[in-house]
């Protein structure tokens, strides 16, 4: 069993390993690419059920406030991969939900 340097060693070359595979990939984003946060809350949606999928589930979610929640789903909203409509029992309430297109990517 590796000793606690060694496993700061192993973690620390795990780390660098992944910020290179994130900038590859970054690198080959075109206009249309989506964001890792983007990526999550599609995933949260396709999984989540109807009274979760709002901004304040996504925001649960995602461990973030409602600023950048809202942020990701206006992206998606813009790139036609959910839409968003109120709901028909309380108007306040913004449900969200996957497009075909976004429901492709997947």
């Amino acid at each position: 069993m590796p000793r606690g340097d060694e496993r700061l060693m192993e973690a620390s070359a795990v780390a660098r390993l992944l910020e290179q595979t994130a900038r590859a990939v970054y690198d080959e984003r075109g206009p249309n690419a989506i964001h890792a946060g983007q990526w999550a809350v599609l995933r949260y949606l396709a999984r989540a059920g109807r009274q979760a999928r709002t901004v304040g589930g996504v925001a649960t979610y995602l461990g973030v406030t409602h600023a950048p929640a809202s942020r990701a789903v206006a992206a998606l909203l813009r790139k036609d991969l959910v839409t968003v409509k109120a709901d028909a029992e309380d108007r306040r309430v913004r449900r969200i939900d996957l497009t075909t297109a976004g429901r492709a990517l997947l």
